[in-house]
């Protein structure tokens, strides 16, 4: 039974800390030396994670830890030790920039050494794709017994590596590596193909978080379905996940349902993926089918399409039933129909009018507004839908045109159901790696939750590697919510490249986006205004790509420039920028102003901790399947920049933006 509670630390826990670091009868490694000059200066570096574990019993601070994604080595660049690494040492182990983190310091009371356990497998279960913890023993140097390292305890659970120059009779008193393995660590995990007789366990399992699956198909439903023998039976397939107990006793602490079957046609008519490649496979220059669909989608009006003076007298001009528009003639509806209102009665003062029509004028008028402002308040005002047709192109392969062929040529597959036992919540992320081993020909997994049901615990722990997609107007009543995945999103590795000249244009095909390869057309709507509503947003853009190329040509032109540009890579992190698929870029500039935010933003002002170097974000894209990875891609930047904070400040009006304080001012504080 664990006996600690291990979280992230906060500013309260100072005092905590301090008091730890000053107790006798600590261990600890790590440079300690900084941590006796008091509790202030605690946070002042950099850090990936600040850790601390509470004993349960006692509720007393009984360890604290710091991890980030290069090692406490002053002498060493940021952005170096990988290179370091490979010249000093012969590692038998595959470390990257992604899959390691180095324990830079950790102090625990002697009597709880199982704590150091229990925050590296913390760790673990935070950092899904973080296979190596290390922590770096400097050679031994004569020193008080208070600042002398303590290698013991971490040693049992970890490999130790020496440097080359290493020899246990002419030099033993070396730099030492003790390396963490993630697989030797936490508990293993057999993935197998589900039985019969899983029935019960599985139903057992189910019923924890899905009770009315139960009631709903029956006492054995699993194993109805792994007995079918119709011709749509291999298009299921139900996998378990087994670990051994203390006992060296297997449980079940995983189920997966996944299923081929899939209606491909019925997602390109209701929701947009196209994005998605349509759910199939690229043709590549094949052989290849091709469909007409009718679709239908729903575009933002633009701005200029509902707030102008034009748009509005043509709101004002229509009338209760909306059948009448504003012409440019003395005579239209608009002109007869205006009348004067006194701003301070409220009475009609037009000397032309009767007093006995005043009453009906004044029904008039106030049915009027109703009418405008049940309009602005209705979502048909903003949105327009649109009939369009996509060209539905997939491989032939060795089918005629028609379902079996889409099914040949399908790329992905549905999870139709996912449970975990609690404790097993946060290794979800190996399960979904399990998932695409299981389909190693598709590319995309996706997840359908009921509009009228709530997603379960396991459903919601897994949506965090899933984006929505966009549902079209549809005849189909109670459409389900879906989420989609890339093999790319859980295999690929995102690194972060400096801008070089080629990167231009990767830099403003990114940037526009859709638009880039789009002509501006000039659309009808529903009032008498004719315009297009992309042009404010090309325009916006085309302004944006004026800014980056000033920007990219100042960093490729002038070696001190105030600003950074890096381009967003997902691929192998340990191969060249051309070996990786570009999904975003960012431009940073160095943040000046920050006492001045006092002055419109509730920020906090006392926190000696964030006195440190901050950044601007002036312009971010990334690929909305890769959003997940944003805490690597602002690790990376803090790494490769120094810069500990990120400030986006965004208007309130912006349509899209990245994740942001309610005050409107993004940070990213690490």
């Amino acid at each position: 039974m664990n006996e600690f509670d291990v979280r992230l630390a906060e500013v309260a826990d100072q005092d905590g800390i301090n008091k730890l670091i000053r107790s006798p009868g600590v261990k600890w490694f790590g440079n300690i030396r900084p941590k006796f000059r008091g509790k202030d200066s605690l946070f002042q570096a950099y850090q990936t994670y600040r850790m601390v574990a509470l004993s349960r019993q006692s509720s007393a601070l009984v360890a604290y830890a710091e991890l980030r994604n290069y090692p406490s080595i002053a002498a060493l660049p940021t952005d170096c030790w990988l290179e370091w690494l490979s010249v000093r040492y012969c590692l038998t182990l595959s470390i990257s920039w992604l899959n390691a983190l180095f324990f830079n310091f950790c102090i625990y009371k002697n009597e709880y050494s199982m704590v150091l356990v229990e925050i590296i497998k913390e760790v673990f279960y935070r950092e899904s794709r973080v296979c190596y913890l290390i922590a770096v023993r400097t050679p031994f140097v004569r020193q008080p017994s208070h600042f002398i390292e303590s290698f013991d305890d971490l040693e049992k659970l970890s490999e130790v590596f020496y440097p080359k120059e290493f020899s246990s009779e002419k030099n033993s008193n070396t730099q030492a590596l003790y390396i963490v393995d993630r697989a030797v660590l936490l508990p293993k995990m057999t993935y197998r193909k589900a039985l019969a007789e899983d029935n019960d366990d599985i139903i057992a399992l189910q019923e924890i978080e899905m009770p009315e699956l139960r009631e709903e198909l029956g006492d054995y439903y699993i194993a109805e379905e792994v007995m079918r023998q119709d011709s749509e039976a291999e298009k299921s397939f139900l996998v378990v996940a087994e670990t051994s107990n203390q006992c060296e006793e297997t449980e079940m602490v995983l189920f997966l349902w996944m299923t081929t079957d899939i209606d491909i046609l019925f997602y390109v008519r209701n929701y947009e993926v196209e994005a998605f490649g349509n759910l199939v496979k690229p043709v590549d220059g094949k052989s290849f089918h091709y469909e007409t669909i009718p679709v239908s989608s729903v575009q933002r009006r633009a701005e200029a399409s509902m707030f102008t003076t034009d748009a509005l007298d043509d709101l004002d001009a229509m009338t209760i039933l909306g059948g009448l528009q504003r012409v440019d003639s003395g005579m239209s509806v608009a002109s007869l129909g205006k009348m004067k209102v006194s701003s301070i009665a409220g009475t009609i003062v037009d000397t032309h009018v009767s007093g006995d029509n005043k009453f009906y004028m004044r029904e008039r008028l106030y049915s009027k507004f109703k009418y405008i402002l049940e309009k602005l308040h209705s979502t048909g005002y903003y949105l327009r839908n649109e009939e369009n047709v996509i060209n539905f192109i997939y491989p032939a392969g060795k089918d005629i045109a028609g379902s079996a062929a889409r099914n040949a040529a399908s790329n992905v597959f549905l999870l139709k159901s996912i449970v975990a036992r609690q404790d097993f919540t946060p290794r979800l992320f190996n399960a979904i790696v399990a998932m695409f081993c299981a389909y190693p020909d598709r590319d995309y997994c996706i997840m359908l939750i009921a509009a009228n049901k709530k997603a379960n615990r396991s459903y919601v722990e897994v949506l965090q590697y899933f984006m929505p997609v966009v549902s079209r107007p549809s005849s189909v009543c109670n459409l389900a919510e879906v989420y989609i995945t890339h093999r790319s999103t859980i295999f690929g590795e995102i690194s972060l490249y400096k801008l070089q000249k080629e990167d231009v244009s990767v830099v403003h095909t990114l940037a526009l986006g859709k638009l880039s390869n789009e002509a501006i057309s000039r659309d009808s709507t529903a009032s008498s205004f004719s315009y297009c509503s992309k042009i404010n947003e090309r325009a916006e853009l085309e302004h944006e790509t004026h800014v980056l190329d000033a920007i990219m040509k100042d960093v490729l032109e002038n070696e001190f420039s105030e600003f950074a540009v890096f381009t967003i890579r997902c691929g192998n992190s340990t191969k060249s920028a051309k070996e990786n698929t570009s999904i975003g870029f960012v431009v940073l500039r160095q943040f000046h102003s920050h006492g001045q935010l006092f002055d419109h933003y509730h920020l906090p002002k006392h926190d000696t901790h964030l006195q440190r170097l901050r950044a601007e974000i002036i312009s971010l894209r990334l690929h909305p399947l890769f959003v997940v990875s944003a805490d690597l891609i602002f690790r990376d930047l803090a790494r490769k920049t120094n810069f500990y904070d990120f400030f986006f400040i965004s208007p309130f009006e912006v349509h899209q933006r990245p994740k942001e304080n309610d005050d409107g001012c993004g940070t990213e504080d690490h």
